[in-house]
């Protein structure tokens, strides 16, 4: 288990990633409690080990622990408002450097692919947020995607991303 895997405000996006490896490596490996809690204490950093350090004492905290970290880091919904962070505070993408704009395109599709992943389609359709992202894009992208959507019957932050970015 990386030591660093949990560590915010990075955890709540790596939250799923953790959380998978950690229960299928227990199952694989066949760890104890005692040597689970030594996992713990070692990947854990940052809020996550803030919110769960005393439980980390004992191996009767490590249930509560798990259950908590779920709590704090492992909800869908914080998961996807942590993305949606992540890409509103991307840089602009710049039409000399197609390498922003694969970026940018490829932060959007991750996001919503996180979204479909979390059960949450009611954010693909953030309106206020789509307007943010395309006024992003560079003029010339801007006029791709203008081109695309009206051929679209729904807009959401999928056909946005799925759109423009090929």
């Amino acid at each position: 288990m990386n030591a660093a895997l949990l560590h915010i405000p990075k955890g709540m996006i790596k939250w799923p990633l953790f959380i998978a490896n950690y229960e299928h490596s227990t199952a694989i490996c066949g760890y104890s409690d005692d040597e689970n809690l030594l996992r713990l204490q070692r990947a854990l950093k940052g809020a996550a080990l803030e919110a769960v350090g005393p439980l980390l004492y004992l191996p009767s905290g490590l249930q509560e622990a798990i259950a908590t970290l779920k709590l704090r880091f492992g909800r869908p919904e914080v998961i996807v408002e942590g993305l949606i962070e992540k890409v509103r505070r991307m840089p602009v993408p710049r039409a000399d450097r197609l390498e922003t704009l694969a970026e940018f395109g490829f932060a959007v599709r991750n996001m919503c692919a996180t979204i479909r992943a979390a059960g949450l389609p009611e954010y693909t359709c953030n309106v206020v947020l789509l307007k943010e992202l395309v006024a992003k894009l560079p003029s010339v992208a801007c006029i791709e995607w203008a081109r695309h959507r009206r051929q679209l019957s729904s807009i959401t932050l999928t056909e946005f991303g799925d759109g423009w970015v090929t």
